[in-house]
C-alpha cells in the first residue's frame, strides 16, 4: 500500500482503493476517536448482536453522549435488554468509556442492516 502527500495542496493520493479507504478512515478517526465502532461494528460487539444492529449515530446531550443503533424490525427488545453488555463490549474495545446509553431505532421494512 503505496500513499503519496502533495505539500501544496494537502493532498494525499493512493494508489488503491484499500490504500483511499485508509487515508479516509485514519483522517476520521482523527477527528472521531470513536469512528472505529462504525467501521468494525462486528468485532466490536459479535456476531450475534451485528446480525440485529448497527451504529446509526451519537448525539451529545449536555456532557452526555449517547450511541444510537438502528435494529432490524423485531429485535429493538432484545437489543435494549442487551444494552448495557453491548455498552460493556464498546467501552472494552475503545478502551474508555465514552456513551452514557444506547437508544434503538427499528429500520423501515425495506431498510437492512
Amino acid at each position: 500500500m503505496k500513499t503519496m502527500y502533495n505539500k501544496k495542496s494537502n493532498t494525499v493520493f493512493a494508489e488503491d482503493i484499500g490504500s483511499i479507504t485508509k487515508v479516509i478512515l485514519d483522517k476520521f478517526q482523527k477527528q472521531t476517536p470513536y469512528a472505529s465502532i462504525f467501521a468494525d461494528w462486528k468485532a466490536v460487539v459479535g456476531k450475534k448482536f451485528a446480525s440485529k444492529s448497527a451504529p446509526y449515530k451519537i448525539i451529545t446531550q449536555g456532557d452526555k453522549k449517547i450511541l444510537v443503533l438502528k435494529s432490524k424490525k423485531g429485535c429493538s427488545v432484545d437489543l435494549q435488554h442487551c444494552s448495557l453488555q453491548i455498552l460493556e463490549k464498546i467501552h472494552k474495545f475503545l478502551g474508555k468509556k465514552i456513551f452514557s446509553f444506547i437508544k434503538i431505532v427499528q429500520l423501515d421494512v425495506n431498510d437492512s442492516i
